[in-house]
C-alpha cells in the first residue's frame, strides 16, 4: 500500500469480554485459515474495567480492513463499544509492518504456528488441574554475572517480582550457571547470598521457585564471563555440578531443581562432545539424581524438543521426579516429538514441566540449525523487535494449550523482558549488534516501563492467559 497510513493495529474498546472466535454470547465469525493474518484477542486489561478487542494484520488493503470492521461493528455495539481507534503511523510501523527482509521468515513461523495450533485444539485438557504458570526472572540470570553483586541490585529485582505478581504468576525460574556455586569459585559465596535473597523474596510474595542449572554463557556476547573450560573432564564436572546442585537444594530449597536441561547446549558450553550421546547424558543424570539429598525439592532432567527422543527415554528410566521440556522451535516435528516426550515420561510415571519456551525465530537453515554461539546471536537478536508480537501473542496462546493438554506441572516462558517492552525496528535499531541491542536498548526500555508499572501488549496478554487458566 503506497502513501496515506501503513498496515497496523486497530483497537476498539468494550465494557464486556468477547471472542469472536467461539463465545456462544456471539455469532461466529472467521476468516479462512489459509488467508488469516489476523490475532483476535479479548480480555480484561490489567486495573481497568474495560477490555478491549485487538485486531492484529499484516499487509491487509483498506478495503478488505473496512470489510473486516463491518463485519465486527455489530457485535462491538451490542456490547457497548466506546471508540474505534486507529494508531498513528509512527505507532503502526513500529507495532504492525514487518520489515522486507523478515517477510518470508514471517511467513514461514506462521506456518509453524498455525499446524501448532491446529494440533494442540485436537488434544483437550489432560486432568482437571492446569499449570502453574511462571517466567524466568532475567535480572536474575547468572550470565550477569558481576552485575548481580552490584549494591542494590535486590531493588530491581524486587521490582521485577511486583510486576510479575501483578500478572498473576505464580512461579519464578532462575538459571544459575556452573561453575558460579562451585566451591573455590571468585566470589561463589557471595553469588549464593544474593541467590538466597532472590529466593526470600519469591517467597515472601507466595510464589513457587524453579532453579535449572544451567552452563555460564563463557565468552560469549551474553556473558561477561571469561573462564577456561580447557582440559576438563567428566568426572571433575559431575562432581562440581554435583557439589553446587546439593547446595542450591540446602541453601534456595527451590520447588523444582533441573539437573541438566539441554544436553546439546551442555556440549557446547563445557567442550565435553560426549552430552552429544544420549549415553552419557543419562549416566551424568543418574550419577546426580542418586547422589542428591532432595529434601522437599522435586528433582528432574531434561531436553529441547529438538533432541531425540532417546534423552527422554533414558533420563525417565532414572530417579528424577520430572522431564523437563523446553520448547522453542515450532515446526511440526518439533511438536510431535514434544508430545511423544510426554508419551514417554507419563509411561515412568513422571511429571511434566516446561521449564523453558518462547518462539524461536530462525528457519533453522545453515548455520542457524545448529547449537552454537553464533546460531543464538543470531536468532535471540530478533526477539527484541515489536514487530513480532502477533506471532510471540500466538505461540503463547498455543503454549498454555500445550501445557494444558500435556497435564504439565508448571510453565515458564523464557525471554520474559518483552511482556513491559519491546525495541521498535527502525533505522537507528535494524543493524545493532547484539551487546548493544539485547543488552543494553532493550533493557533500558524495559527498566522504564517496570519503573512505571507498565507491560507492552505480549505481558497484557500472558497476563489475561493466565487469568482465564487458574491453577
Amino acid at each position: 500500500m503506497r502513501g496515506g497510513r501503513q498496515p497496523g493495529w486497530v483497537r476498539l474498546d468494550v465494557v464486556h469480554v468477547f471472542v469472536l472466535r467461539g463465545d456462544p454470547k456471539y455469532p461466529k465469525f472467521e476468516l479462512p485459515r489459509r488467508s488469516r493474518r489476523e490475532i483476535v484477542q479479548a480480555g480484561p486489561l490489567s486495573n481497568r474495567k474495560s477490555c478491549s478487542l485487538v485486531l492484529m494484520h499484516h499487509g491487509a488493503p483498506t478495503l478488505w480492513l473496512l470489510s473486516l470492521l463491518a463485519a465486527t461493528a455489530p457485535l462491538a455495539i451490542e456490547a457497548g463499544c466506546a471508540r474505534p481507534m486507529v494508531a498513528e503511523p509512527a505507532a503502526q510501523a513500529a507495532e504492525g509492518a514487518v520489515p522486507p527482509e523478515y517477510v518470508e521468515l514471517f511467513g514461514l513461523l506462521e506456518s509453524w504456528l498455525q499446524s501448532f495450533e491446529e494440533l494442540v485444539e485436537k488434544r483437550p485438557p489432560r486432568g482437571a488441574a492446569r499449570p502453574k504458570f511462571g517466567v524466568h526472572l532475567l535480572v536474575a540470570d547468572s550470565n550477569r554475572g558481576p552485575l548481580l553483586l552490584r549494591s542494590g541490585e535486590m531493588v530491581g529485582v524486587e521490582l521485577t517480582l511486583d510486576r510479575f505478581l501483578d500478572m498473576g504468576v505464580k512461579g519464578i525460574s532462575l538459571a544459575i550457571g556452573y561453575p558460579l556455586l562451585v566451591d573455590g569459585f571468585p566470589d561463589a559465596s557471595r553469588y549464593l547470598e544474593f541467590y538466597k535473597q532472590v529466593a526470600g523474596a519469591v517467597r515472601k510474595r507466595g510464589m513457587s521457585l524453579a532453579v535449572e542449572q544451567i552452563i555460564l554463557f563463557n565468552r560469549s556476547v551474553f556473558s561477561p564471563f571469561d573462564l577456561n573450560f580447557e582440559g576438563l573432564t567428566m568426572a571433575d564436572f559431575v562432581a562440581a555440578e554435583r557439589q553446587m546442585a546439593q547446595t542450591i537444594i540446602d541453601e534456595l530449597s527451590p520447588d523444582y531443581f533441573t539437573i541438566i536441561h539441554e544436553p546439546d547446549t551442555f556440549a557446547v558450553l563445557t567442550g565435553l562432545a560426549e552430552f552429544n550421546e544420549p549415553s552419557a547424558a543419562i549416566a551424568f543424570v543418574t550419577d546426580i539424581a542418586g547422589s542428591l539429598d532432595r529434601r522437599s525439592t522435586l528433582v528432574g532432567a531434561g531436553t529441547g524438543t529438538w533432541s531425540p527422543l532417546a534423552y527422554v527415554e533414558g533420563f525417565a528410566a532414572t530417579t528424577v521426579d520430572y522431564i523437563d521440556l523446553h520448547l522453542y522451535w515450532t515446526y511440526p516435528q518439533a511438536i510431535q516429538d514434544a508430545y511423544a516426550m510426554v508419551d514417554i515420561a507419563n509411561r515412568h510415571g513422571k511429571r511434566i514441566i516446561i521449564g523453558e519456551a518462547w518462539l524461536y525465530k530462525s528457519n533453522g537453515n545453515g548455520f542457524e540449525g545448529t547449537a552454537s554461539l553464533r546460531s543464538w546471536e543470531t536468532g535471540f537478536r530478533r526477539d527484541v523487535f515489536s514487530f513480532w508480537a502477533p506471532l510471540d501473542i500466538r505461540f503463547h496462546t498455543a503454549l498454555v494449550k500445550f501445557a494444558e493438554s500435556t497435564g504439565a506441572d508448571y510453565v515458564s516462558p523464557f525471554w520474559t523482558n518483552y511482556y513491559f517492552a519491546y525495541v521498535d525496528y527502525s533505522p537507528e535499531t535494524k543493524d545493532q549488534g547484539y551487546a548493544r541491542l539485547v543488552r543494553e536498548i532493550a533493557p533500558s526500555k524495559v527498566s522504564r516501563a517496570i519503573l512505571r508499572k507498565e507491560r507492552g501488549i505480549l505481558g497484557d496478554h500472558y497476563t489475561r492467559l493466565i487469568a482465564t487458566n487458574p491453577q
